[in-house]
């Protein structure tokens, strides 16, 4: 089967670099005949083209182009009129790759403190910022971490009701107020400190303004020195290009950054501001926002962003992302479970929805014989979510025999359609909960019947993104249901 091309990598909901997507690796032509000192030289003057149009500083662009250049002619052009082979045409383009690498930067992981990591998160009004603080929240949760969030933003009260209100949605604690009209910064930041202890992360969200002045940074130099935090993150949003550069480079110099998180990536933005970011301030990028949802965060790993600039499957990296965000513990508690009850299902179902499940559906549609476009993806993906959130609306409204007897429902028609007037849902909407129980209950059988999992829980199932994708192909493509053979009959 002929290989799809990937003119377009979708990013879990947007198009990030969708304007430079695959164009520097078109422009290293590897297949040609001939690959000379002059095709090397036309190559690299497009590769520097398409960064510029990325809105990469030019600074950066100049410096990185001619590293490369001076490095390729050293190495392979001592002579004018020699000619590439392909092999050197290809190691040429992987210097380019690794040169983005190292221009990219950053780690994606938070910097830990003896006993817990303090996150001091800073940025202008608008920039996502108490949203972001949510994300990292969950984020940090769904690795098993203890995760506290502090509100300190008592100039708007509002602020203090949103990450209330998201720290519920997310299920992390939040510190409130004891005056919720006339919040004190002494008395909350007295009930944080009291609870250092008692957990792994702790991310306080401080004031913002609607641009960067003197007072703001008054106000965060002196919380900087009674935090001691181990983490100070920038939350700037990604679309601002320059202004988001210019933005971290006033921050840092008062403040000395160790991390930015951009925002609203998944947009059309150019991207490059995730490029340049690291080379022109010096500080790293940590994560990266690419949708409204709060599991919609993802670590910043330079390779990963590189791949998706050249165009390239990110495939693993989705899965493994997916892998770090479910907890082992609970994870390993469930493989020893013998009977599998609706809470159980219930688990599974936020696990799958928190780790980020739908980014693999947009990753993978990639690879389908007849890729599908963005809207259809976003259609996809809705419909999934959808079907999620009513399965766990439907469990809520259970009786606590039915949540103990799954047999009950399944028999019973009226048990069903009274289910169904309780959580106002349709009467197929139950039965296709139920039907998708009985199947996860039968997948959690089959892997308890692994000797692997049975022998060592520690070690958990790795995600194979071959045998993933292939799965999925065969879910898409496949015969109806109704269609299959069962037990040597067609149904």
């Amino acid at each position: 089967m002929k290989p799809i091309e990937h003119h377009t990598l979708y990013n879990f909901g947007g198009e990030m670099f969708s304007s430079i997507s695959g164009r520097i690796k078109n422009a290293f032509n590897i297949r040609a005949k001939k690959f000379g000192k002059d095709e090397v030289i036309k190559s690299l003057a497009e590769v520097r083209q398409v960064l510029l149009d990325a809105d990469v500083a030019r600074n950066s662009v100049e410096s990185f182009i001619s590293k490369i250049q001076n490095e390729v002619m050293e190495k392979y052009f001592v002579y004018d009129k020699r000619m590439l082979r392909q092999a050197d045409a290809v190691k040429i383009y992987r210097t380019v790759q690794n040169e983005l690498e190292k221009l990219v930067g950053g780690d994606g992981k938070l910097t830990e403190g003896i006993i817990s990591e303090r996150v001091m998160m800073m940025g202008v009004q608008g920039s996502g910022k108490t949203t972001s603080a949510a994300k990292i929240a969950l984020r940090l949760r769904m690795e098993g971490k203890r995760v506290l969030l502090v509100p300190l933003d008592i100039v708007r009260p509002a602020a203090i009701e949103q990450l209330i209100a998201l720290g519920e949605k997310v299920k992390v604690d939040v510190i409130k107020p004891s005056n919720m009209e006339k919040p004190e910064l002494n008395d909350i930041l007295e009930q944080a400190e009291a609870q250092y202890e008692n957990y792994d992360s702790i991310i306080f969200d401080t004031a913002g303004r609607m641009h960067v002045d003197n007072e703001l940074m008054t106000e965060l130099q002196e919380l900087n020195k009674r935090l001691d935090p181990t983490e100070k993150m920038l939350v700037v949003d990604g679309n601002t290009g320059q202004d988001a550069i210019n933005t971290a480079t006033e921050f840092t110099s008062k403040l000395k950054l160790t991390g930015v998180m951009l925002t609203r990536m998944d947009s059309d933005t150019k991207g490059g501001v995730a490029i340049s970011m690291r080379s022109t301030t010096s500080v790293p990028i940590k994560f990266i926002g690419v949708g409204e949802d709060m599991d919609e965060i993802e670590r910043f790993v330079p390779e990963v962003i590189v791949k998706r600039i050249l165009g390239e499957s990110t495939i693993s990296h989705t899965l493994q992302e997916m892998e770090e965000k479910i907890d082992p513990k609970r994870h390993d508690e469930l493989m020893k479970k013998k009977v599998f009850m609706y809470y159980d299902y219930i688990h599974i179902l936020e696990q799958m929805v928190n780790s980020g499940s739908s980014k693999v559906i947009r990753e993978i549609s990639q690879y389908l014989p007849k890729a599908p476009n963005s809207q259809e993806v976003d259609m996809l993906v809705k419909k999934y979510k959808k079907q999620h959130s009513t399965a766990i609306r439907v469990v809520d409204f259970m009786t606590q025999e039915e949540k103990e007897n799954p047999i009950l429902l399944r028999r019973m028609a009226s048990r069903r359609k009274t289910l169904a007037s309780r959580a106002g849902v349709a009467i197929t909407d139950v039965s296709a909960m139920i039907k998708d129980f009985e199947e996860v209950k039968e997948f959690h059988r089959q892997q308890r019947l692994d000797g692997s999992i049975e022998k060592n829980t520690k070690t958990r199932p790795k995600l194979n993104p071959k045998a993933f994708i292939n799965e999925f192909k065969n879910m898409m493509s496949g015969p109806p249901p109704n269609m299959r053979q069962r037990r040597g009959r067609r149904f």
